[in-house]
C-alpha cells in the first residue's frame, strides 16, 4: 500500500520532498508524496503526483460501512509489511496481477503479482501464488532470484506474467531492472523463471535479453501446447526495447524448457510499440497483438493503432501487420489504468478474441471494447462496446479468456458504483456464448465497492496495474483483480492493496 506507519512516514515524506501531508477524512491515515515508474523512461515533473493528491484529498472519503469485510478469496500475501528506511517501497502493495490455468488439470491455477510497489517504479518483490481446487485455497511465496531481496543481483523487478507448459511445467516471465527513471536511464532485463512441479517451487530465472545500452519494458510469455503444432514445448517471451527514440517490438523462444533462448526477432522497430500480447493458435500458429504509435515530440504520440501479426514458422518470420482498431486514448482522472490490450484464443477452432479501454462511443470516458476474427487474425470485426451500462463511468484494464466449452470472459474495472465517477472501484465481468457475437450483462465480481486512493502510487496515478488476469477452465473462469478491502496491518484503520479471485460460469 502506499502509506507507511510512524517514524517511516515521516522519512519518506522528507526524503520526497513532501511538504505536508494529505488526509482523506477521519477513516483514512496520511498518504506519503510519490513518484511514479514504467512507460517511456523519461523525467517527470514531481508536482504532477503533488497536484494528484491535492485533488484527492477533496474528495470525500467512503461513508462508514461502506468497506466491508471481503467475501472475495485472498490470492496474495504480506511478506514485505515494515518499511525499509533505505529503501522506499510501499509495504503491504500487491499489485498488477496475472494468472494462468493448467489446460491438463482443471483447478490448478498459478498467480503472479508485484509485491512492495517502489513510487518511481517496479517492485521490492514479485510474488506467486498455487492453487489447484479451483481457487479456494492458495500457497504463496515469493519468487527467488528476482531481486536483492532474495538472491538476486538486481534492486527490482515488474511485471509478472504466467503461462502453462505441458507436463505441469509453468513459466513466469518478468523484468528486472536496477532502479527507478528519475535519475537515469536503469538498467533492465527480461528474465524467465520456470517450474517443473506445478509452481510449487522454482528455478531462479535465465535471462532471456539484456544489454547496458538498451531499456526494456513489458514482457509476455506463451507456451505452444498444441499436439498438432511442429513446434509443441517452444516457449516464446515478447518485449519492447527502448532504443535510438523508438519502442522496438521483439520476441525470442526457447526451445529447451527455458534454459537458453534465441537471438530476438524484430516485429516492428518503428514508433512506439508497447504491450505486446503473443498467443499460440491450431498448428502452432503465433499470434501477437500490441499497441502503436508515432511519436511527435517529447511525450507527443499520435496515430494510436491496435495491431496484430501471425507467425507461421515458429517466430522468425512474421506476416505484414494488420491493423485491428485504431485506438481512442482517454485514461482514467486521477488513476493510472491499462493501456496493455488483452488477447486469448479458442483452442478448438483458433477464433481470436481482444479487448482493450477506448473512449470512441464516450469521448473522454473510457469504456472496454471489444473485437474478434474467425480467419486467423487477418481481418477483425468493428469494435464493439462490452462494458455497457452508464458511460459516464469510466471503466477500465480489461482481461479476456475463453473456457473448455468456447464461451468469452471479459473482466474490468468499473467506477459505476461511484456517484462522483472519481476513485471507488469495482470488479465487472460479461460473458458471451456465442463466440464474441453478443454479451449478456454486466456481473460484479467484487463483493464490495473499494477505494483506489488506498492503492500504489505512480506519476500517472492511483495504480491498480497496467493489466488484471484471467483465466479459464473447462467451464469455470477465474479472474484476479487488485481491491483495497483489507485493514493495514501496519497503519489500521487505513486500507491495503491486496489481489483477490473469485471463480465463476458464465
Amino acid at each position: 500500500m502506499n502509506i507507511s506507519s510512524g517514524s517511516g512516514r515521516r522519512l519518506i515524506a522528507l526524503s520526497l520532498g513532501a511538504s505536508a501531508l494529505l488526509v482523506f477524512g477521519a477513516a483514512h491515515p496520511p498518504l506519503p508524496r510519490a513518484r511514479g515508474f514504467e512507460g517511456e523512461a523519461e523525467k517527470r515533473d514531481p508536482k504532477v503526483i503533488d497536484a494528484l493528491l491535492e485533488r484527492a484529498a477533496s474528495w470525500p472519503a467512503m461513508p462508514e460501512g461502506g468497506v466491508k469485510a471481503p467475501l472475495d478469496t485472498l490470492v496474495s500475501a504480506d511478506f514485505l509489511v515494515t518499511p525499509d528506511p533505505a529503501l522506499e517501497f510501499q509495504p503491504e502493495t500487491q499489485t498488477e496481477p496475472h494468472v494462468a490455468a493448467n489446460p491438463e488439470r482443471d483447478g490448478h491455477l498459478v498467480a503472479g503479482y508485484q509485491e512492495g510497489r517502489f513510487f518511481d517504479g517496479a517492485a521490492r518483490a514479485v510474488g506467486f501464488a498455487v492453487s489447484t481446487d479451483g481457487g479456494r485455497r492458495w500457497r504463496r511465496g515469493l519468487m527467488p532470484g528476482q531481486s536483492t531481496l532474495n538472491g538476486g543481483t538486481f534492486q527490482r523487478t515488474t511485471d509478472p506474467w504466467i503461462a502453462f507448459g505441458t507436463g505441469g511445467r509453468v513459466y513466469y516471465s518478468s523484468l528486472l531492472t536496477s532502479g527507478g527513471v528519475l535519475d537515469s536511464l536503469p538498467v533492465s532485463v527480461v528474465t524467465l523463471s520456470s517450474s517443473t512441479d506445478g509452481g510449487e517451487s522454482w528455478s531462479n530465472p535465465v535471462i532471456v535479453y539484456g544489454r547496458n545500452n538498451e531499456f526494456n519494458d513489458k514482457e509476455a510469455v506463451v507456451v505452444d501446447t498444441r499436439d498438432d503444432s511442429p513446434y509443441k514445448g517452444r516457449v516464446y517471451v515478447g518485449w519492447y526495447t527502448l532504443l535510438n527514440g523508438n519502442w522496438d517490438l521483439r520476441i525470442a523462444h526457447s526451445t529447451n524448457d527455458g534454459q537458453t533462448f534465441t537471438p530476438p526477432v524484430t516485429l516492428r522497430g518503428d514508433g512506439i510499440n508497447s504491450g505486446i500480447v503473443p498467443v499460440v493458435g491450431p498448428g502452432g500458429v503465433l499470434h501477437a497483438f500490441w499497441q502503436h504509435a508515432t511519436r511527435i515530440g517529447p511525450n507527443r504520440y499520435v496515430d494510436f493503432v491496435l495491431w496484430g501479426a501471425r507467425s507461421e514458422d515458429g517466430g522468425a518470420t512474421w506476416s505484414t501487420p494488420v491493423e485491428i482498431a485504431s485506438l481512442g486514448i482517454s485514461e482514467v482522472p486521477d488513476l493510472r489504468t491499462g493501456g496493455i490490450p488483452s488477447a486469448a484464443i479458442d483452442p478448438s477452432n483458433g477464433n481470436l478474441y481482444i479487448t482493450w479501454q477506448d473512449d470512441r462511443y464516450s469521448r473522454g470516458v473510457s469504456q472496454i471494447l471489444f473485437s474478434r476474427s474467425t480467419d486467423g487474425g487477418r481481418t477483425w470485426t468493428s469494435p464493439k462496446l462490452i462494458s455497457l451500462g452508464m458511460k459516464k463511468a469510466p471503466s477500465f484494464t480489461p482481461a479476456v479468456a475463453v473456457n473448455g466449452k468456447g464461451e468469452v470472459g471479459v473482466s474490468f474495472y468499473s467506477l459505476r458504483n461511484d456517484r462522483s465517477r472519481r476513485y471507488l472501484a469495482d470488479t465487472f465481468i460479461v460473458f458471451s456464448k456465442n463466440g464474441g457475437q453478443t454479451f449478456g450483462p454486466a456481473r460484479r465480481l467484487s463483493r464490495s465497492t473499494f477505494d483506489t486512493r488506498f492503492a500504489a502510487v505512480t506519476f500517472g496515478g492511483f495504480f491498480l496495474g497496467d493489466y488484471q488476469g484471467l483465466a479459464a477452465g473447462r467451464q469455470t473462469f477465474h479472474p484476479v483483480w487488485v481491491g483495497t478491502s483489507r485493514i493495514s496491518q501496519n497503519d489500521p484503520p487505513a486500507r491495503q492493496s491486496d489481489v483477490f479471485t473469485r471463480a465463476i460460469k458464465p
